[in-house]
């Protein structure tokens, strides 16, 4: 289950690196290493030679405001696609146990895949639709990222606890 989020966060990475934007070689510069592998960060950065000033190595600024307003990149989307993939793993996952329960009203005490990816068709989709995609800006693509991330984190650390101490349905 981890194993499943951490290869598809680790393919996001990949295809993070080999396209980086100017805005993201910035924030890798400003410290926001997530998520980048080692060897973009290395590129980006530079491997520091032993006769370079230090002052080469200082870490730029914040993240300039106006950054923030422009639309979320394509990989900012398919973190969050990847987020309500792991959300709906996490909790299949938890569900299989007698002591968990969904605890959304909208959907049954066990619910099933095809009925967890309805809903979150039914409310996403047309809410992002609404708004258009093109239109959602990285700050407010945030959150959801911030907030799913919580959410799959939490399910995740149930389904552990679940095993330990509780029967298969």
């Amino acid at each position: 289950m981890k194993a499943t989020v951490l290869i598809l966060l680790s393919l996001l990475s990949f295809y993070a690196s080999a396209n980086l934007s100017p805005i993201q070689e910035h924030l890798i510069r400003s410290g926001w290493h997530a998520p980048f592998s080692q060897e973009t960060i290395n590129e980006v950065i530079g491997i520091p030679k032993y006769n370079e000033p230090k002052h080469i190595l200082q870490l730029e600024g914040d993240i300039p405001s106006e950054w923030w307003e422009e639309p979320a990149d394509k990989w900012m989307w398919a973190l969050f696609w990847t987020i309500q993939v792991a959300d709906i793993h996490s909790t299949h996952s938890g569900v299989k146990y007698d002591c968990i329960s969904e605890a959304n009203p909208l959907l049954p005490e066990v619910p099933k895949i095809a009925e967890m990816v309805a809903l979150k068709t039914v409310v996403l989709v047309p809410t992002y639709s609404a708004i258009g995609w093109g239109d959602i800006t990285r700050a407010e693509l945030l959150t959801p990222l911030v907030l799913g991330t919580g959410v799959v984190a939490h399910n995740y650390h149930l389904v552990d606890k679940a095993r330990k101490r509780c029967n298969l349905r």
